[in-house]
């Protein structure tokens, strides 16, 4: 600590020397730019968000253990002093000689001038003085009793008077015992009788009795060791364990009489800590030279002036500095040394107890060197060789030498000559420096110390800028910081805080607020969450700030009614510029805060309702961020739905609730409109990509639910009878698992008869809308929870209705034969598989309680299985009582089973606990380092930029003739990606099962499931942040679904990031032609098409569909492609041989269209856009008879027709198709198993491969899937027999025949190789690459090498793949 110290001034010193003047500061000059061949911007990165690597707060948040506080803190209320001083006689056990120790309470007793009642009267007051002193609390002549001499019954009616009045609070009992003998070894001490004639013993157990608990004993006499133990022994029993007391000796030592200090030394160094201190280290300092003598550190005050222990300026004079930077070092001392329990019990519960033991370690070190050992209870470690009483004699040595001059002006000096709290900051701060880098961090030692400099207006804003980093190192932080007792510290300064310290307080209590919800309570008292309120209206003030004030008043009235109802008209006319802020952060938070304001208080939502207009909460869900879209879902669910008993006043819209808010008619209408609203809004929500999104809609929809339990009961029940009404086809689990929707049929019976219209009173379509989302996010929605937790929330509404069922219609007739040509029924709730045949006993229970004329459960209907199996049938046996469906009088038994519980404010708390969060927030803007990214760019774009450069010269050269094979796969392959970076292959198998495989090992590196339902497969494989070190891996299965996987190579991390529905399942195509088809733009944006009408265009940094295209055509999209160029345009090919091109810009109109080869028509098998060939298309059909590959002039106008070839090409069989990303290739595989390579320019073929590496190698399988290497000449064949095999380019043989003949394609000379793929001087080697931006792996430096802009082209494949 010395050492820190010192470095720390020496620091100061060297900086304050070396430090240039405003007027000649000199920028420095900025580095050279790095040279680099491509310019590597920073990459954006999608779906890497705190949504996409966990999401449930309690998994990763840190477990602390907290310290446990007391919910009572005794005070300190009186004080007994009992003196049994007995003067001018010695006690017998003990011999006093002249020079002894004479000085009680500072006054000589043994003083001629003084006669005894003289010397009583004195010493009375001045006790009384010092203990008062102790206090802020304690009058020193009502509230503290001097008993001189006393005796048992004197102490007795004290004690048992004092603790009347306190109660349960603490009562401090001092004994000085230096005119009676030692306490005896049975632990009495001694008092006099009356006449102060005989010494009385009185077993300290006995004065425990009348004193009782809780109480603190000061024990100033020989032997109190003994007291202490017998003390100990006798309340063992008891567990009494607020029991606090402090002893002058241990047992068997006596107390010190040496002439230079008082006799009640230790009553001294407890209540007048300074001058003792003083006194001691005159006496023991080598520093005589220059310092004040004995007399006049006499004369140095016992105590301050009361007055100026309440108020700051105290600290602007000499004393009241040195008090105050001894209170930091003790404090430090016992920080560093006890136990945190016992610091939290000793200094931070009682002001007084905190006082004497502060003192008690000077007490200690000071009986130390006098070879007389203290006590104490509870027993405490050893301080008197702690490091920082060293900085302590500094300070002493440095007050001693200028204390003749302040005794000259009466200590009014401002200040001393000293810097110890700016010495004491600089070491903090080098220490977090350090903590940063640490692994393993000790405890902050500094933090006793800086709590003391925030209650300096000079220090305070360097402390709190230093605490803010502090903090900053994680939730060990603010719990050590709340261990020490910052909070009553930071409370205070919210009081007095300055304009340049609002950063630092609201990053401050940002943490400590999303730590420890305790702090509810004291922002509310006095007022002083208003700082928060007065800072979040600033209009001045930073976004980063912003959203922190508001997060703030979002945890004052979380859960909290007295911050609810403080802050009830003070947040609504705040919030509602904020959710219009360009911030999302801000808006996210507001929009938590009006939810928690509002939260079961029925108050609140009737005053925001007048608001509602203004209030833009039904538009956030709409809004670009997902997190602000859940929270408006979040807050329109607890917005829904009263909490109190009162008059309802129905409107037509909906239904009446199960009870109403507080407030006039016209309120409640209001608030009834209002409602209505936000369920419509909520209602008419698109399908979001978000699984946060879609939860926290579920949630809400739950929250719907309850408050309207009747109606979505009813419509949940009816929706599932007209399921089976209608003789619904209900899929097998060897088709499709139990949590999926049916698939349409394509000839459905008429539809069944709606429920009745008075189920639905005053809701003629939202029960119904909300419960077909729910139906759909139970049957089709891929993330697991959300899916769960629908399918429990219709079970618990189909239960629900089933309690008390209203009269039901007679049963309909059964449905006639399905007739032809059939339009397609609307969709349809689906019941899983387990819960079918419950469904059918439910109905016929139905129609049994409907013949039950008492209007109770009878015995068939409670034994039925909806009942029995559903979670609320299951919960509440008492459901037979009576109700009326409507939503007022029903059952409450359901209710609280059927709202589901958000996790979303938690979840967004918990970036609040993240270490380098606030550091994060106080750069804002965010500013990305260039240093670290431009060094990488230039190494990774210069290996890649040689590496393409020559095979893209080469290529027309080359032929494909080397081969790797991969095998041990469970199932053929059905799509394979190479990663641009790594030496990376993933497979995707036929049974859903993803491989990833080292290329250069040929080891498989992780295989792990899609998670996809039976009768689906996967058919498409995407990298997302290709160039990260961790890319993402996009998955495309073919009933629509995407799935995005992170750390996909890692047995033990791998994760699902999110899954959604990109398209929507709406053609009845056969299992071997579903797919669905997706192309990734480094914008950002998604093309997803299927077996859909629709193709859609995603926008993965909002989680959104932002482009919605309908294809105007019957059969399913098999190709689409985009412009890689940055264009707006994209081509779609479909089954029924046409190919469309879609502008973004028209609205999503087809600009064109034309079918290829409308003589006999094929299905497109793949299309591509290459944003580097000049307008040139390639078109390519297939079929059973063969294909065409067809380069076309995308620059050509064609509406309708078919626009101008450039080449063709024709073939047999094909059934995969790739185009090479930068390079002018193109390969094609078919079911005759041969690959051919061709030449993008003119479509001629470069090479064919049939055969596997050797002499005697067998013919390769038939091709089920291509993939080139994005950078170079590598490709990568799925075949059907499980193998993968991969080909790489090699320069082609110098051909030998004359100019005039032509020279035939070369015939590939396979040869069996090991390792990685062989290597020629000519072509780099596949070595693991760094980070990569996007626009190096896709060929931005193809584009900045050549002069010619690229043009808007495609190419788009057609394949064979079977008869449809």
């Amino acid at each position: 600590w010395v050492a820190c110290v010192t470095r720390a001034r020496a620091t100061r010193v060297r900086l304050q020397e070396t430090q240039p003047q405003p007027q000649q500061a000199q920028k420095k000059p900025a580095p050279p730019p790095v040279p680099c061949v491509v310019a590597a911007p920073v990459a954006a990165r999608f779906l890497c968000e705190k949504r996409h690597r966990y999401r449930d707060p309690a998994a990763r948040r840190t477990t602390l253990s907290k310290i446990p506080v007391s919910l009572h803190k005794p005070k300190t209320l009186f004080a007994v002093a009992a003196l049994a001083l007995n003067l001018g006689v010695d006690p017998p056990d003990s011999f006093r000689s002249r020079g002894c120790a004479a000085l009680e309470g500072w006054i000589d007793t043994l003083s001629a001038s003084l006669s005894p009642a003289k010397a009583q009267l004195l010493i009375t007051e001045a006790i009384r003085k010092q203990f008062s002193a102790a206090s802020q609390t304690m009058d020193e002549n009502k509230d503290i009793t001097v008993c001189w001499d006393p005796n048992a019954e004197r102490l007795r009616a004290v004690c048992a008077s004092y603790r009347r009045h306190a109660g349960t609070n603490r009562i401090l009992f001092h004994y000085n015992g230096h005119g009676v003998p030692q306490p005896s070894p049975h632990g009495e001490i001694w008092v006099l009788n009356q006449e102060v004639t005989q010494y009385i013993p009185l077993s300290i157990n006995t004065l425990h009795s009348w004193l009782g608990t809780p109480a603190i004993y000061i024990l100033d006499c020989g032997n109190a060791g003994t007291i202490q133990s017998c003390f100990l022994r006798g309340i063992e029993h008891t567990k009494d364990l607020d029991l606090v007391m402090l002893g002058a000796c241990a047992t068997g030592k006596q107390l010190p009489l040496n002439p230079n200090y008082p006799a009640d030394l230790f009553t001294s160094c407890l209540t007048c800590p300074l001058r003792t201190a003083l006194l001691w280290h005159r006496n023991n300092s080598i520093l005589m030279h220059g310092m004040a003598t004995v007399e006049q550190v006499e004369k140095i005050p016992t105590v301050l002036h009361k007055k100026a222990f309440k108020n700051t300026p105290r600290k602007t004079t000499a004393l009241g500095e040195l008090e105050w930077i001894f209170i930091a070092i003790t404090d430090t001392i016992a920080w560093c040394t006890f136990p945190r329990d016992v610091f939290q019990r000793l200094y931070r519960e009682d002001s007084v107890v905190a006082t004497l033991f502060r003192n008690y370690l000077l007490a200690e070190r000071i009986f130390w060197a006098l070879d007389c050992p203290t006590c104490s209870v509870p027993q405490l470690p050893p301080t008197h060789s702690h490091r920082l009483w060293a900085a302590w004699d500094y300070i002493a040595d440095q007050f001693l030498c200028s204390l003749p001059q302040l005794l000259t002006q009466e200590f009014s000096t401002p200040k001393l000559p000293c810097s110890f709290f700016e010495d004491e900051l600089t070491a903090f701060e080098l220490w977090l420096d350090r903590a940063r880098y640490a692994t393993e961090l000790k405890d902050a030692e500094h933090l006793p110390i800086i709590l003391q400099v925030l209650l300096s207006a000079l220090y305070r804003p360097r402390a709190l800028h230093l605490l803010v980093r502090f903090f900053d190192l994680g939730n060990w932080a603010v719990e050590q910081a709340l261990q020490v007792g910052i909070f009553m510290y930071l409370v205070r300064v919210l009081q007095t805080v300055k304009p340049e310290e609002h950063e630092s307080c609201l990053l401050i209590w940002a943490k400590l607020t999303a730590y420890d919800k305790s702090c509810q309570n004291d922002l509310i008292k006095d007022n002083n969450y208003t700082f928060f309120v007065n800072a979040a209206a600033q209009p001045d003030l930073p976004p980063h700030l912003r959203h922190v004030a508001v997060f703030i008043l979002a945890g004052i009235v979380d859960a909290f009614p007295p911050g609810q109802a403080a802050c009830l008209h003070v947040l609504p006319p705040l919030l509602v510029p904020t959710l219009d802020s360009a911030d999302h952060r801000v808006r996210l938070w507001s929009a938590l805060c009006l939810a928690k304001l509002w939260e079961n208080y029925d108050d609140a939502k009737n005053a925001v309702v007048r608001l509602w207009p203004r209030l833009p909460v039904t538009s956030l869900l709409t809004d670009p961020v997902p997190e602000v879209r859940a929270a408006a879902a979040y807050a329109i669910g607890t917005f829904v739905g009263p909490t109190t008993v009162a008059a309802h006043v129905h409107s037509p819209r909906l239904p009446p609730p199960l009870s109403t808010g507080t407030g006039s008619g016209a309120d409640a209408q209001l608030r009834t409109m209002a409602e209505a609203d936000a369920c419509a809004a909520l209602a008419s929500c698109p399908p979001d990509g978000s699984p946060l999104v879609r939860r926290e809609q579920l949630v809400a929809m739950s929250q719907i639910a309850a408050a309207y339990r009747a109606p979505f009961a009813a419509a949940v029940h009816f929706a599932r009878l007209k399921c089976y009404q209608m003789s619904c086809p209900v899929p097998t689990p060897s088709t499709m698992p139990s949590s999926s929707l049916p698939l349409r049929p394509t000839h459905l019976p008429p539809t069944p008869p709606p429920p009745p219209p008075q189920l639905l009173t005053g809701a003629p379509c939202l029960p119904d809308k909300l419960c077909n989302t729910l139906a759909d996010f139970a049957a089709l929605d891929p993330w697991e929870e959300v899916r769960s937790l629908a399918e429990s929330l219709l079970s618990a509404l189909d239960a629900a209705y089933l309690v008390q069922p209203p009269p039901l219609p007679p049963p309909p007739p059964p449905p006639p034969p399905p007739q032809k040509n059939t339009a397609p029924a609307p969709a349809i709730l689906h019941i899983p598989a387990s819960n079918r045949a419950r469904s059918n006993s439910g109905v016929h229970a139905a129609s049994v309680r409907h013949q039950s004329p008492s209007g109770t459960v009878p015995a068939a209907a409670a034994a039925s299985p909806v009942a029995a199996a559903s979670p609320v049938a299951a919960a509440s046996p008492a459901r037979g009582r009576s109700g009326v469906i409507g939503g007022r009088n029903t059952p409450l038994a359901a209710e609280p089973l059927i709202r589901l519980r958000s996790k979303l404010y938690p979840w967004c708390s918990d970036s609040f606990h993240t270490p380098g969060l606030l550091t994060r927030l106080r750069l804002e803007p965010k500013t990305e380092s260039p240093a670290k990214s431009a060094s990488w760019a230039k190494a990774s774009n210069e290996i890649l930029r040689q590496s393409m450069e020559m095979c893209r010269d080469a290529c027309g050269r080359w032929s494909f003739k080397y081969t790797q094979a991969l095998t041990g796969m469970s199932a053929p392959p059905v799509c394979l990606v190479c990663n641009s970076v790594h030496d990376l292959l993933v497979v995707a198998e036929e049974d859903a099962s993803v491989s990833s495989w080292d290329t250069v090992d040929r080891k498989p590196v992780h295989t792990f499931t899609n998670r996809n339902p039976i009768g689906s497969r996967i058919s498409s494989l995407l990298f997302v942040n290709e160039a990260e070190q961790n890319p993402l891996l996009l998955v495309g299965s073919s009933d629509g679904v995407v799935r995005v996987w992170r750390n996909f190579t890692q047995p033990n991390s791998c994760m699902l990031a999110t899954a959604w529905r990109a398209v929507p399942y709406q053609l009845d195509t056969p299992a071997n032609y579903k797919r669905l088809v997706a192309d990734w733009l480094e914008s950002g944006l998604l093309l997803a098409g299927g077996n859909s009408y629709q193709v859609k265009l995603w926008d993965l940094s909002r989680e959104t569909c932002v482009y919605d295209f309908l294809t105007d055509c019957g059969r399913a999209v098999t190709s689409l492609t985009g412009d890689h160029s940055g264009g707006r345009t994209f081509a779609v090919g479909c089954g029924d041989g046409s190919v469309r091109l879609f502008d973004s810009r028209k609205s999503g109109c087809c600009v064109a269209q034309f079918v290829v080869n409308p003589s006999n028509p094929r299905y497109i098998l793949n299309a591509y856009w290459p944003s580097d060939d000049n307008g040139k298309v390639y078109l390519a059909t297939g079929g059973v008879e063969g294909g065409d590959i067809v380069l076309y002039d995308m620059r050509a106008g064609w509406r309708g027709i078919e626009p101008p070839r450039l080449a063709s090409v024709t073939q047999k069989g094909t059934s995969a198709f790739i185009m090479h990303p930068h390079m002018p290739i193109l390969a094609s595989g078919s079911l005759d198993q041969t690959i051919r390579i061709y030449s993008r320019h003119t479509l001629q073929e470069m090479s064919h491969m049939n055969y596997h590496p050797g002499f005697l190698g067998q013919r390769i399988g038939c091709v089920s899937c291509l993939a080139f290497h994005p950078c170079r000449p590598v490709l990568a064949a799925g075949h059907t027999d499980t193998w993968v095999t991969l080909w790489a380019g090699a320069p082609a043989p110098t051909p030998t025949a004359s100019p005039a003949t032509p020279t035939p394609p070369s015939t590939p000379t396979s040869v069996a190789v090991r390792g990685n793929i062989p290597h020629s001087t000519s072509m780099p080697q596949m070595v693991p690459q760094p980070q990569l931006p996007p626009s190096v792996a896709h060929g931005s430096f193809l584009q900045a090498a050549n002069s010619s802009p690229s043009a808007t082209g495609a190419s788009i494949f057609h394949g064979w793949l079977g008869p449809w």
